[in-house]
């Protein structure tokens, strides 16, 4: 039966093999040297998996990903390059739902190690997005779509900018920091962000500016117009501790933040 799947879907459509439509519930995944292993809840994808849980294998070919699951083999074509390059990928209880104009993503955990070592993760978060981009590839069509209009709410989230030292800066060293209760709005690739940041005594941490993708999708820039630690103004403290961490995967030319995917 499997095999039945496999050659009907090479001969529908190729792009079927690009997702148009993505439904995943309950991912556990932990991929790694460009091999990566877990199971799911249910997946659709224009097949929809029928018994409660499947397990799931994800190889990485040249220009694509090999997915192997019971009832179907299939070759993501084209995947985006940050996800395509990346070093690790893990997941806990990843929900995914992304259609034509709205999308969703919710899960306990997710993190990304990128191509060139930064980590990116994430805790107790959900997302929704939408938009009106007529992308093919779904995941193209959400990345499009999350930096026009996008909410993130997440519990906790690690980013490699830095973050750990100019909170302690601001928190006169502080050894133990806990940062909770994330929001990030995108409108128009326009964003505001808030966290709450708990030392002694709670204060909450904003700021806004700009957020968009550079140099073919390989580098993230975040102008940083403002950002205040209650009512202090942070933003030239921000800047100079991250400076302290330019690499040649962050670099910081005020009001501008790059980092390399």
């Amino acid at each position: 039966m499997k095999v039945l799947f496999l050659i009907s879907f090479f001969l529908i459509s190729s792009a079927h093999a690009r997702l148009e439509k993505l439904d995943i519930t309950d991912l556990f995944l932990n991929y790694a040297n460009q091999y990566g292993e877990g199971h799911f809840k249910k997946l659709n994808i224009g097949i929809k998996s029928q018994t409660p849980t499947y397990p799931i294998e994800i190889s990485k070919l040249p220009d694509s990903f090999l997915i192997d699951t019971p009832f179907i083999s299939l070759e993501w074509l084209e995947p985006l390059d940050f996800l395509h390059n990346a070093q690790e990928i893990h997941a806990e209880a990843l929900h995914l739902n992304l259609g034509k104009t709205n999308h969703s993503a919710a899960g306990e955990s997710l993190s990304i190690k990128t191509e060139r070592g930064s980590r990116f993760k994430l805790e107790k978060f959900t997302l929704s997005c939408s938009g009106q981009s007529e992308l093919n590839d779904v995941l193209e069509r959400m990345k499009e779509d999350c930096f026009q209009n996008a909410q993130l709410k997440t519990k906790k989230i690690d980013l490699p900018f830095g973050f750990d030292s100019f909170l302690k800066q601001l928190t006169e060293n502080a050894s133990s920091i806990d940062t909770s209760n994330v929001l990030l709005k995108i409108n128009q690739q326009k964003f505001n962000l808030s966290m709450s940041v708990r030392y002694v005594i709670s204060s909450t941490l904003r700021a806004n500016g700009k957020i968009e993708l550079q140099d073919e999708d390989k580098t993230l820039a975040i102008r940083l117009d403002s950002a205040k630690f209650g009512f202090i103004p942070v933003t030239a403290i921000i800047f100079s501790e991250l400076r302290r961490n330019e690499s040649a995967n962050l670099k910081i030319d005020p009001p501008w933040i790059k980092v390399r995917l």
